[in-house]
């Protein structure tokens, strides 16, 4: 990544604010029955208004239905106890205002609250099911779990599966948690989570992670269908990377957020530990970034964020049985990888022609990527034929990692397979860092296959000596010389209306943002250095 100036002309709109509705005040809290036996909680207090409309009252986040309101006035509500409700806190919210919390007890749970006052570590009750395929949903019920995963600026809950025993690893640090960029977490209540099986995960158990610590480990099995996973092979790297920005004309107050890359946790690879950081981030590990935001900066300061850590890799490999793999419709929450995206044009005409060439009559997700693998293994692929991407090397049968792996990922989708293009460094012998792009597809009940097209057809970034079996490795397995900052496209959302967004191409992150200028800002520089390997370390 490179120096850049960021000029802007801006005209800023006039906003004129309304004044704040009160919030609601919750008083007290009781229980009534009426003579069916349902039970009721009665909310007295001050602000609730004398029509519900559009209000409502959250209990331990759950979200009674319109018919179980009996009444509501100003300064009382009546709701039906929700089911499963047992203790937690009541909220009521009347025009976008959250009222104060207040503990809400039934009497046969006054037991477990009494235990948890003696400790904050999360309890699962049940976990249902107890085995299931990856991808397949959970739901743990418990108490304690938290509000919120999230706690300050950090992420703090989580849920953990353990993974398959590899070479090289901590028995502590054998788990696995699912994605929250891929639909990993459907939800987290102080009671109640639900969650995806994630890639990895294995037989042996699951836990909750929470502010208090972690909960008993209880019995699960993951599985897979279709063949099996393997990580082998550990590589340690010490990386490091960094990130400036200089003022150079601002008449008034203004924001600049930066969205850095950090590398993704997943089974087979994980930030083991943060040596070393110049800035603390604003928000750490959001959406798989860690943003930082700066204001009250004037013209001529500089600010300089570099983070220096221990990244820990493993080599993966996949045994899959084709005539074994699920050939349903892929899960819902992996369709948005059959989508066209910004990066893979999977809609385009000629994709999807290409697409149906390739593969021809064949239903089967595995055999669909093998055939369009082995297609462009067929293109000229080397790092001098940089081009625009997918159509590009469609069109001209050249192309370096960038754009074939974003090929690859068009005419998978095109294909009905869900793919995902990754992007990261590769390590060559003398610890120098290259950036790289290679792919991974999705099986149902399986979980995700990667690949390397690049690799695969002889062509690295750095000298490589490639072994004859380069085709068949670099489909289905990836060796452990390399570090991933993203697994798919991250798409991320402004964090000011009025923010100015900055993106690069063809960098070691794929993602949408990397710069959000919002406020009189007129001019900046900022210089985006590219990963350092400080050192090494693989076991093969």
């Amino acid at each position: 990544m490179s120096k850049r100036k960021a000029v802007f002309f801006l005209i800023y709109p006039i906003f004129l604010a309304a004044c704040a509705a009160e919030k609601p005040v919750i008083e007290s809290l009781d229980t009534q029955t009426d003579s069916s036996g349902t039970g009721f909680i009665v909310i007295k207090g001050l602000g609730f208004g004398n029509e519900r409309g559009e209000s409502f009252v959250n209990a331990d986040g759950v979200f009674p239905t319109a018919s179980s309101y009996k009444s509501w006035s100003d300064n009382e509500i009546i709701v039906r106890i929700p089911e499963f409700c047992e203790s937690g806190l009541i909220y009521v919210h009347k025009n976008g205002k959250k009222s104060n919390p207040m503990i809400f007890v039934t009497a046969h749970s006054l037991p477990r609250l009494s235990r948890l006052a003696r400790t904050d570590r999360p309890v699962i009750d049940s976990v249902s099911p107890k085995e299931a395929f990856t991808g397949a949903v959970v739901t743990i019920t418990g108490s304690g779990f938290g509000e919120t995963r999230r706690q300050k600026n950090s992420l703090y809950g989580e849920a953990r599966f353990t993974r398959p025993q590899i070479s090289g690893a901590e028995p502590d640090g054998l788990f696995i948690t699912p994605n929250e960029n891929a639909g990993g977490y459907l939800s987290w209540r102080e009671r109640e989570i639900k969650i995806r099986i994630p890639d990895g995960a294995g037989s042996g158990f699951i836990s909750v992670f929470g502010e208090g610590g972690e909960s008993a480990r209880i019995p699960f099995s993951a599985q897979r269908r279709g063949g099996e996973k393997n990580m082998r092979g550990k590589g340690a790297f010490i990386i490091s990377y960094s990130t400036d920005i200089v003022i150079e004309d601002a008449p008034g107050d203004f924001i600049i957020y930066l969205w850095a890359p950090r590398p993704v946790f997943s089974a087979s690879q994980r930030v083991k530990e943060i040596l070393s950081r110049t800035v603390e981030p604003f928000l750490e590990n959001y959406h798989g970034k860690d943003l930082y935001k700066f204001s009250g900066l004037k013209i001529g300061d500089k600010k300089t964020i570099t983070t220096e850590m221990i990244v820990e890799t493993w080599a993966v490999e996949t045994r899959v049985e084709s005539a074994l793999v699920n050939t349903e419709s892929p899960p819902d929450f992996e369709k948005f990888f059959l989508e066209e995206s910004r990066l893979v044009p999977c809609g385009d005409d000629e994709i999807k022609s290409a697409a149906k060439k390739i593969v021809l009559n064949e239903h089967n997700p595995y055999r669909k990527a093998r055939l369009i693998y082995d297609e462009l293994l067929t293109y000229d692929i080397g790092v001098e034929h940089k081009n625009g991407g997918a159509l590009d090397a469609l069109r001209s049968k050249k192309a370096d990692a960038y754009s074939i792996s974003l090929l690859f990922c068009a005419l998978s989708r095109a294909a009905g397979v869900c793919a995902a293009p990754v992007s990261g460094v590769v390590v060559d012998a003398q610890n120098n860092a290259y950036n790289h792009y290679w792919a991974q597809f999705y099986l149902k009940d399986f979980g995700w296959v990667p690949l390397d097209v690049s690799f695969g057809a002889g062509s690295a970034p750095y000298p490589y000596t490639f072994t004859n079996e380069r085709k068949n490795y670099y489909f289905g397995n990836i060796d452990n010389q390399r570090v991933a900052f993203s697994e798919g496209e991250a798409e991320l959302s402004k964090m000011d209306v009025r923010g100015r967004l900055t993106s690069f191409e063809r960098v070691y992150s794929l993602q949408n943002i990397f710069e959000e200028a919002a406020g009189e800002l007129n001019a900046y520089s900022s210089h985006w250095g590219e990963v350092i390997v400080g050192g090494s370390y693989y076991n093969n």
